[in-house]
């Protein structure tokens, strides 16, 4: 149930990124900061800029569009599977941390479970008969539920984003 609500929230942070972080750009000045910063690194990720990624931009009709068909493509091109990855795309959002969770840690230690169920099939590699990690049924419920929590809040704070004045029309 952990994995599922993990890959859960994956797919439903991505979507939200597809439908709506240009809208988020549009109405949040943090979010357009973090995507200005974002085109800044883009641009510079080399000693000189790319010529082939700046004339697509250039000659594009909205340049606007194809930088943030980038950072879009981006920010959905990895899995969304710790918590520094789903904080990364909440800011881009213009979401705090603190909106999101409030015990960074437990996010650490859920998304490590999910990772070792996945990833080692759950095998604890530092024994001898190499046993299954045991797991409580309760706190994998918890951890659950926490995945979950997450994403309502992340969710609520989308919505909440794209409820604001646009960011043109803000003092």
């Amino acid at each position: 149930m952990l994995v599922f609500a993990g890959a859960d929230l994956d797919s439903m942070i991505k979507q939200l990124v597809r439908d709506a972080l240009s809208h988020a750009v549009d109405r949040s000045k943090g979010a357009e900061e973090n995507f200005r910063t974002f085109i800044s690194k883009r641009l510079a990720r080399q000693d000189t800029l790319d010529p082939g990624f700046l004339s697509s931009v250039l000659a594009s009709r909205d340049p606007r569009d194809v930088l943030v068909s980038t950072l879009v493509a981006d920010l959905i091109s990895q899995s969304l599977q710790s918590k520094d990855q789903v904080l990364r795309v909440a800011s881009y959002f213009d979401i705090p941390s603190a909106a999101l969770a409030t015990d960074l840690k437990l996010l650490d230690r859920i998304f490590g479970a999910r990772n070792e169920i996945v990833h080692e099939m759950d095998v604890d590699f530092s024994q001898t008969n190499r046993n299954r990690r045991p797991r409580r049924k309760a706190v994998m419920i918890d951890h659950t539920t926490e995945i979950l929590r997450l994403a309502n809040a992340f969710l609520t704070e989308v919505d909440r984003g794209l409820s604001q004045t646009p960011a043109e029309t803000l003092p």
